[in-house]
């Protein structure tokens, strides 16, 4: 199999946990999270095993991840998804 492609699930309410559960469970992705409760962070990212974390969206893309998924409040959404795209 090639080299799994890098995913940022950003934002870790019940969607963002939803997406990342069903990400994980893909052969060709190695997903990863961010959210800006340590607290949530941490508990996620044990409960489904996930290593690699970020704490700020500008870690997220300082790491240049291949995708996305924004999972914030909508009034975020935009901004974000311009951000990622540059």
């Amino acid at each position: 199999m090639s080299q799994k492609r890098r995913i940022v699930v950003i934002g870790l309410g019940s969607i963002g946990r939803r997406h990342a559960r069903l990400l994980i469970g893909r052969d060709d992705l190695k997903v990863e999270v961010c959210d800006g409760s340590p607290d949530t962070l941490e508990r996620v990212s044990q409960e489904l095993e996930i290593s690699t974390t970020f704490d700020n969206f500008q870690q997220v893309l300082d790491s240049q991840p291949e995708m996305v998924v924004i999972a914030t409040p909508h009034h975020l959404h935009a901004d974000m998804t311009i951000e990622s795209l540059q």
